[in-house]
């Protein structure tokens, strides 16, 4: 673990105030950091060499030895460790950046005729020119007051994606089809988590197998009670890709999320699985979640091959995709 030596005096200046050895002890063991020692250069001469090797010309004020984690050399300055306590105090909120347009280009056009001359960095530049930026979606919750941003993968389709990929004729008329959509990722609300699964799927098809993948998040559904005209559904989602289908692997899935929500396999009142047609899935090899009182919560079963390959996958696939809505 690295230790800095910065002056008191340096360190006053860059905090933008005087700090008493107690009082900066305590500041650096709030933020994970530890002042190993404070000495003086004179001082530090004296007890390395000894009093002969430290002149007159050595200082006598005061010097702040810092121990640094070794992952972290952005703390390796003055200026990066006072920038640091700064921010961990809140002391930077009050300061607004703003750059003009014109410079902004300027500068990401500099950044690029840069990346431009990188051997490396070159072949790649094709794959992120005019892509379109990550929008994170701002979340209120109404008991606290608290925003927060979330990123956001998926958070919308193709058309064909929830229709022919999936192999549901019925789908686009019970979507939210989006009006006049920036791009062709975003012309309908997502009404399924499966389509992403798949995608994510597609995309880390040459990982070792099995993949196992799940997702937690909402989908959006056309309700003519809404003022709004559609609703908010919390579902969960999960796929298993392997070299056999794995349908016990998801129905085993599912008994442990509903142990975790205390629900019992039970057609009176717990849970159960009813077979079903589904047209995203092999005939003979789906079936109906069904919930207390009857309610059908979901769909789990081996996809169909023609879903397969339309998201470039050469393997067997079974999914879950079920309304976890109905237990908040």
């Amino acid at each position: 673990m690295p230790t800095v030596g910065i002056k008191k005096t340096l360190l006053d200046k860059h905090l933008g105030k005087v700090y008493s050895e107690k009082k900066f002890d305590e500041l650096c063991f709030e933020y994970g950091l530890e002042l190993d020692e404070v000495t003086s250069e004179k001082a530090a001469v004296e007890k390395e060499r000894g009093e002969a090797a430290a002149g007159d010309e050595l200082c006598d004020s005061e010097v702040y030895k810092v121990d640094i984690p070794a992952n972290r050399y952005d703390l390796l300055c003055v200026e990066g460790l006072t920038r640091a306590l700064r921010v961990f105090k809140n002391e930077t909120s009050f300061i607004k950046i703003f750059v003009e347009s014109e410079h902004w280009w300027l500068l990401e056009h500099m950044i690029w005729t840069l990346f431009l001359t990188d051997s490396h960095l070159k072949p790649y530049l094709p794959i992120i020119r005019d892509k379109e930026r990550i929008e994170p979606v701002e979340v209120l919750y109404e008991e606290s007051g608290r925003r927060e941003e979330y990123p956001v993968s998926y958070s919308s389709n193709l058309r064909e994606d929830i229709s022919t990929r999936l192999r549901d004729d019925k789908a686009l008329e019970n979507s939210v089809h989006i009006s006049n959509p920036k791009t062709q990722e975003f012309q309908v609300a997502r009404s399924s988590l499966l389509p992403g699964l798949m995608k994510t799927l597609s995309s880390n098809r040459d990982m070792p197998l099995p993949l196992k993948l799940f997702e937690l998040q909402d989908v959006i559904m056309k309700d003519s009670s809404s003022d709004v005209g559609a609703r908010n559904e919390r579902r969960l989602g999960a796929v298993y890709y392997n070299k056999t289908a794995g349908f016990e692997i998801v129905h085993g899935f599912l008994d442990r999320v509903m142990r975790l929500l205390d629900v019992n396999p039970s057609k009176e009142n717990g849970y159960y699985i009813r077979a079903c047609d589904n047209p995203t899935f092999f005939p003979g090899r789906c079936a109906s979640i069904i919930g207390p009182g009857n309610v059908v919560l979901g769909v789990l079963g081996v996809l169909h091959p023609e879903v397969i390959t339309a998201f470039g996958l050469t393997l067997p696939c079974c999914a879950i995709e079920m309304n976890i809505e109905y237990f908040l």
